[in-house]
């Protein structure tokens, strides 16, 4: 009988790497995805953009809210379960099917390029049974940190699943001239508004001096949708305020699957995106801007040696690369077997017991917001959301004015007053505005 696997993924960067990891391993697992309803939940056109190639664009993706995420797991007894989500999310769906019995093997990790390894991806993802990464220089990275802060983690190493350039090879380079330039933005980097406005004039440039080309941006999501990261001054927003600027007008802007538009003779230019490595792999030129520094503060830190890196100048004229081979065997397309298939069965077999997973982040008030996110609407939480701050604002303004009315004593506060102060909070209408009783 094949082993079953459930994958559960929460934002769209997540849903890209847990679908393209289900078809992966399709010839060792019956593989199938769910979303866990938060906040960071894909509408319908991102969902289908984040599934697009693989088999889950089929069916319909069921959005599952905590309570029925863990009754199906409890149902269909997953053999694995891949947990495929941000910090938060993980480390509240890891600690609730620990409890489930009989236990599944729980597998996670992070959904593209994870250089710098962070204390926060492995301490959200404690308890978990193994942590997924994509290169010998993560795993190097991800075990000399664990070490440095004591968390236990196995690690394994497989290639990133939407790469298709077969493991043991490099990719062929493409021998067409460049016809199509693709910017793939990122919601955090560049983070100023003025850095990112520099990026679309630089576009702008390569369009008037080369209207022949045809110069795209490829949106994740337009401005207003949620993704994997909050944008705070998106392009297509931007766009408005440059558009006059030489060649700006002519830049197109697109939404969709990065695969519709990285064909040959394409060149991919990022600050830091994932999509670089999709380029790579599909023996596209590059170029990864430098302009805005290089290092852990905007994730390019792994592109250092690459022969990838240039400026917003090397933009403006039409100048890409290809990747240097010992930068390749080192990150993401190494020539070692995957793990992954292995590292599970292993674990299955053995029946391996739970891992600790150590104090949660964030305490036990994280793990109840994060309870309460995956499992009501959100109108639902952004309601209590309120309800909670308005009484958080009457416990604080309380506690403050019995304070200050010690202080002004000469005595210390009464603990007991505060106590019955606070209960004693007057009746508040919706919209009712809480005053400070000092």
């Amino acid at each position: 009988m094949t082993a079953r696997l459930l994958a559960v993924a929460d934002s769209d960067s997540y849903v890209k790497w847990a679908a393209a990891t289900v078809d992966r391993l399709a010839g060792a697992f019956d593989g199938r995805l769910v979303v866990v309803r938060s906040h960071l939940t894909p509408g319908t056109d991102q969902l289908g953009h984040a599934v697009a190639g693989t088999t889950s664009v089929a069916h319909a993706v069921p959005v599952l809210a905590l309570p029925g995420l863990l009754d199906l797991v409890r149902r269909t007894r997953p053999d694995v379960l891949l947990v495929a989500a941000t910090g938060p999310i993980a480390q509240v769906v890891i600690r609730a099917v620990r409890r489930l019995s009989p236990r599944s093997v729980v597998v996670t990790g992070l959904p593209g390029m994870s250089v710098p390894a962070t204390e926060l991806a492995l301490r959200y993802r404690q308890g978990a049974d193994a942590f997924v990464v994509h290169s010998q220089r993560e795993r190097r990275e991800f075990a000399a940190l664990a070490e440095q802060i004591g968390t236990p983690v196995h690690l394994l190493v497989h290639r990133l699943p939407f790469l298709v350039t077969p493991g043991g090879s490099e990719p062929v380079h493409d021998p067409r001239p460049v016809s199509r330039v693709v910017f793939a933005p990122q919601a955090k980097f560049p983070e100023a508004a003025e850095e990112r406005r520099a990026v679309l004039l630089a576009l702008g440039r390569l369009a008037a001096a080369r209207p022949a080309l045809d110069v795209v941006v490829k949106l994740r999501a337009l401005a207003g949708q949620e993704q994997t990261h909050r944008e705070e001054h998106p392009y297509d927003l931007l766009r408005d305020e440059v558009v006059d600027a030489p060649g700006v007008g002519a830049v197109r802007f697109l939404t969709g699957p990065m695969r519709d538009v990285l064909v040959p003779g394409t060149a991919l230019v990022t600050v830091s995106s994932t999509a670089v490595l999709e380029a790579v792999d599909l023996g596209l030129p590059a170029l990864v801007l430098a302009d805005f520094g290089v290092g852990d503060h905007n994730l390019t830190t792994a592109y250092r040696g690459s022969g990838l890196l240039g400026t917003l100048d090397d933009l403006a004229a039409a100048r890409f690369a290809h990747a240097s081979h010992a930068w390749l065997a080192d990150n993401y397309f190494h020539t070692a077997p995957d793990e992954l298939v292995g590292v599970l069965d292993a674990l299955r077999a053995a029946r391996v017991p739970r891992r600790p997973t150590g104090a949660p982040v964030g305490g036990n008030r994280r793990i109840a917001r994060e309870v309460v996110r995956t499992s009501l609407p959100q109108p639902a939480v952004r309601r209590i959301g309120r309800q909670v701050r308005r009484a958080m604002a009457w416990r604080g303004a309380v506690t403050r004015a019995v304070s200050s009315g010690a202080a002004a004593l000469g005595v210390a506060p009464d603990p007991q007053l505060v106590h019955v102060m606070q209960d004693e909070r007057p009746h508040q209408g919706p919209h009712a505005r809480i005053e400070d009783p000092s």
